[in-house]
């Protein structure tokens, strides 16, 4: 069994990229030995990161308190664009949910 474990391209922009595999043990052969990669920007939900000057996207943290895990919220970024700082991103409910920590339903009053 052959794998690749935590392939990783860092790139200082976006691009398309084309990866040639190449193997010293020529019993193992692949389909293809080119590989077309196309590396995009962020998207708009998620924060771009510049470590060096290279850049890689991350989803928003927030507060261990905020249900994200139970569908009842979403962390959003905060205004910091190039930080992922739990302090900055803020926790916002979801449509049916409501209170500090989106613990309570929203019923709507259909009288």
């Amino acid at each position: 069994k052959c794998e690749i474990k935590d392939f990783r391209i860092y790139v200082s922009k976006a691009t398309l990229l084309n990866v040639k595999f190449e193997l010293e043990n020529y019993d193992i052969k692949f389909n293809y030995n080119y590989l077309n990669i196309s590396i995009h920007e962020c998207k708009e939900e998620q924060i771009k990161i510049f470590k060096n000057k290279i850049f890689y996207c991350e989803i928003p943290r927030c507060e261990d308190d905020c249900p994200v895990n139970d569908n009842k919220a979403i962390c959003m970024k905060g205004e910091d664009i190039n930080s992922n700082d739990i302090k900055n991103n803020h926790c916002e409910c979801l449509q049916g949910w409501i209170g500090s920590k989106c613990q309570n339903r929203n019923y709507e009053d259909l009288r």
